[in-house]
């Protein structure tokens, strides 16, 4: 169950990254609000913090959305521990550990730069 909850959140494009945001904003802390984000089921918050071709997969807010509201007692239950961050120009990765339901894994998260601005990327392999 934990996988199939980990693939939700980073194959719906569930992930990090800040459309208002500042170009200081380390991809340690677009993964810190992003996980913060699923925890209230904000979609509008979440869907800023992913890229372009994030959004493009999930399809559209509305459907983020649906798959919150859906799992909100789930993702209200998520607890996550941001770790080790590599950046390699535009790119980066962030582990994070996540506890759902009591299981435990980590995960390592891919971020784009888009306009200086560090983006969830739900459509590049972390591999």
């Amino acid at each position: 169950m934990l996988a199939c909850i980990l693939s939700l959140l980073v194959s719906a494009a569930v992930l990090a990254g800040c459309g208002g945001g500042s170009s200081a904003q380390t991809p340690q802390q677009v993964v810190q609000a992003y996980f913060t984000s699923l925890q209230k089921a904000d979609a509008t918050t979440i869907w800023n913090l992913i890229s372009a071709a994030s959004q493009k997969t999930v399809g559209s807010k509305s459907k983020l959305e649906s798959a919150l509201k859906s799992q909100s007692a789930t993702f209200k239950s998520v607890k996550f521990t941001v770790g080790k961050t590599t950046v390699n120009g535009d790119k980066a990765t962030v582990e994070v550990t996540v506890t759902i339901g009591g299981k435990t894994s980590t995960e390592t998260l891919p971020l784009i730069k888009e306009n200086g601005v560090w983006k969830g990327d739900m459509t590049s392999s972390t591999q």
